[in-house]
């Protein structure tokens, strides 16, 4: 195997090509739902992020995916290390004065095992 010293790092690749082209954005992560005896309900918290994103068009395919057809679709490219919780579904996007719902996350990992990126799809609304 042959390694170069030279070799650029892909996590700081990655990083600077989603900040080059990126834009502000909220990401909101809600908590678990949590019961709270002495009231009796169920609650949930939420944690907001000002991060950097870059919007791009959403993908899915039709034959694997026939619940996205007809919705809003965009997918969002974020740096590992811009957002400090692991994205899941129902937490959500801001951008542009529209809220997006995370519908799907897909972590990107350099050789190194960390996560170099995120490719989060959304829907509108």
């Amino acid at each position: 195997m042959l390694y170069l010293s030279n070799k650029p790092d892909f996590n700081a690749v990655a990083v600077r090509l989603i900040q080059r082209n990126s834009v502000d954005c909220v990401y909101s992560s809600v908590s678990a739902p949590v019961y709270d005896e002495s009231t009796m309900q169920v609650s949930t918290t939420s944690q907001t992020f000002n991060i950097k994103a870059r919007p791009t068009q959403g993908s899915y395919e039709e034959r694997n995916s026939p619940n996205l057809v007809g919705l809003e679709l965009c997918a969002f490219l974020i740096a590992g290390d811009d957002l400090s919780v692991q994205p899941k579904p129902e937490d959500s996007i801001s951008y542009a004065g529209n809220a997006f719902t995370v519908l799907k996350v897909q972590n990107v990992m350099s050789n190194n095992q960390t996560t170099a990126y995120y490719r989060i799809l959304t829907k509108r609304g």
